[in-house]
């Protein structure tokens, strides 16, 4: 069987967007960067899941957007 790196695990299940990711990746400024960050883990939370102040899930960022 083939090993499976730590590194590629952590990627696979736990790919997290920062407030700078957002900003370049949007072409908006940290602030609003920080607020869809909020705002998209205050939604998260209230369905229960787990979410850390600063980041959010790419997946999830990338369903919210048109």
């Amino acid at each position: 069987m083939d090993k499976i790196k730590a590194t590629e695990i952590a990627v696979e299940k736990y790919d997290f967007m920062t407030a700078s990711e957002i900003s370049i990746y949007l072409g908006i400024g940290r602030s609003q960067a920080y607020e869809i960050i909020r705002k998209i883990n205050e939604k998260l939370s209230s369905e229960g899941f787990l979410t850390f102040s600063g980041k959010i899930p790419r997946k999830s960022l990338l369903e919210r957007l048109p």
